[in-house]
């Protein structure tokens, strides 16, 4: 047999949007005890790594610049 009754229909669906909010706001109680538990570097910490990423990328860019340099000069060589 089918339930046909729209109201018991409408409350089914009240019911799946309040489960629904009561697993976001789980979620996010959940995320944010989670983080509270994190150790955050200190600004030290962050600004020493920050260099150090910005440093190491510089220098692969200048290396695989050259590389790229010298390999269209030396396909230029080739070709001409």
């Amino acid at each position: 047999m089918v339930n046909t009754n729209p109201l018991r229909n409408e409350l089914r669906g009240f019911k799946d949007r309040k489960t629904m909010a009561n697993r976001i706001i789980s979620y996010i109680r959940e995320s944010r005890d989670e983080l509270k538990k994190v150790l955050w570097p200190s600004k030290a910490e962050t600004v020493k790594y920050t260099l150090l990423v910005v440093g190491i990328s510089l220098g692969v860019a200048l290396f695989l610049g050259a590389v790229d340099f010298g390999l269209n000069l030396l396909v230029e060589k080739l070709i001409v």
